[in-house]
């Protein structure tokens, strides 16, 4: 194992092992931050690091300093397009900077986890093209490809984009009117209420994270509950994260949106849809089991106990 590598791992990986999902969360985004940047001395001292060259700890306070520049050029990036978000259309699409291309495509995953579409963040390449990055909750480039009307290249639902300016209009038109599901079911292992889950539950899906890397699907299961706003925390640092407790089961949201938030503080009992993965919290030696948000619904429970003043008459 590479010595810089591991003494990352124990710098940012919140004491937990080496899995796919501590390294994707806790230590790419991190690196990925620093390969964004135009800092090309940042660059070079992190591959040094990587060849046992330079300086550990100088080394990763480079990397810590960009990644937050990076989330809050990020937020100012995504708060600018605000106004330009249109959600009347089937697919949600913006147009950036030329000096922020580097920051593009995490704009778009920001939009797309706000609102659930797919979100298409352009910019000016040359005075005859458009580039730019797409984030779909769906496969989507093939269909792109496919239209004559823009090239995609990357992963089926995160990839750039190239459209002519001569063919932009012809092409909102087109992925306006594309026949696919905006809002597709997801499949999950099993649906489970809080008490069902254990910790040698949580174990199982834990422990087994480098068979969910080898092309098996990882377990994620169905969760309903009834909570009250006595049971919801919210925690706002860099980002949003919201904690929910039923049945002594921690349920976690991490980069939460903001609207949710606001009916979460709004009102006072939820009934709540969630689709989750399980996980296992340590604290002072203690393991207990909890669980990640991946996706949620949230649906006010009015209070039936007061009585509306009109029903009277």
């Amino acid at each position: 194992m590479n010595e810089f590598l591991t003494y990352m791992q124990q710098k940012w990986g919140r004491g937990e092992e080496y899995t796919p999902h501590n390294i994707s969360w806790n230590l790419s985004p991190k690196i990925n931050a620093v390969q964004r940047s135009d800092n090309m001395e940042a660059k070079k001292q992190l591959f040094y690091g990587f060849v046992g060259e330079a300086d550990k700890d100088e080394a990763i306070k480079i990397a810590n300093k960009l990644h937050r520049e990076q989330t809050e050029r990020v937020k100012k990036i995504y708060q600018s397009l605000q106004e330009q978000i249109d959600l009347s259309k089937k697919a949600i699409i913006v147009f950036g900077e030329v000096e922020d291309a580097n920051y593009l495509g995490l704009v778009a995953n920001k939009i797309m986890g706000q609102y659930g579409k797919p979100v298409i963040v352009l910019r000016e390449a040359s005075s005859t093209t458009l580039s730019g990055s797409v984030r779909s909750p769906f496969p989507l480039i093939e269909q792109i490809n496919s239209s004559g009307l823009a090239q995609g290249q990357g992963h089926s639902s995160a990839f750039g984009i190239l459209i002519k300016k001569s063919n932009l209009k012809r092409f909102m038109a087109w992925i306006d009117k594309l026949d696919v599901d905006t809002n597709p079911d997801i499949p999950v292992t099993a649906s489970i209420k809080p008490k069902q889950i254990t910790l040698p539950l949580c174990h199982a899906v834990v422990d087994n994270m480098m068979l969910w890397a080898k092309g098996v699907d990882m377990p994620v299961f169905h969760v309903h509950g009834r909570v009250n706003k006595s049971d919801i925390q919210v925690f706002q640092k860099k980002t949003t994260t919201v904690k929910i407790v039923i049945d002594g089961i921690a349920f976690l949201l991490f980069m939460a949106n903001e609207e949710d938030v606001d009916k979460l503080m709004e009102h006072d009992v939820f009934d709540i849809d969630m689709v989750v993965r399980l996980d296992v919290n340590e604290w002072n030696g203690v393991e207990s089991p909890q669980a990640e948000i991946k996706e949620w619904e949230i649906s006010v429970v009015e209070n039936k106990s007061e009585e509306n003043w009109m029903d009277l008459f």
